[in-house]
């Protein structure tokens, strides 16, 4: 992990990730959820479905999050969502690279675009659960 201010950059030499969980919550005091302990603001996950549990409007994913396939190199690439592997849930996504995957820089992830509940010049941590296998 390369460490830049706020932001956070995860560099994975790995052929199999699997990302079981992923939480946004703000770190400002002025949340409307509740104080996790004395002196820490609330925490409100203003991710939908960040734990991947509900079903999206396909079989193969979860509601709210999508994919990056590239045309180019989909077939050497496996999105999965499935019920095998789970942190504190039920279910995870994983992104598998086959072998075979041409030498080319590919960002590969599950995403979801939401804009709900985020302020403006806000401060936000983003904690998740990954774990890489080979």
């Amino acid at each position: 992990m390369t460490f830049r201010g706020q932001a956070i950059t995860v560099r994975l030499d790995l052929s199999f990730v699997i990302i079981a969980l992923v939480l946004v919550t703000p770190l400002s005091s002025a949340c409307n959820g509740e104080p996790t302990d004395q002196g820490s603001p609330p925490l409100i996950d203003l991710i939908i479905n960040g734990g991947f549990e509900n079903q999206g409007e396909s079989l193969t994913r979860p509601g709210q999050w999508w994919p990056t396939v590239l045309e180019e190199t989909a077939s050497y690439v496996t999105f999965t969502w499935d019920d095998l592997v789970s942190h504190s849930g039920g279910r995870s996504v994983s992104i598998a690279i086959d072998e075979e995957h041409p030498v080319e820089s590919t960002a590969y992830n599950w995403y979801q675009i939401t804009t709900v509940g985020f302020d403006i010049g806000a401060t936000y941590e983003l904690s998740a659960w990954i774990r890489p296998a080979r």
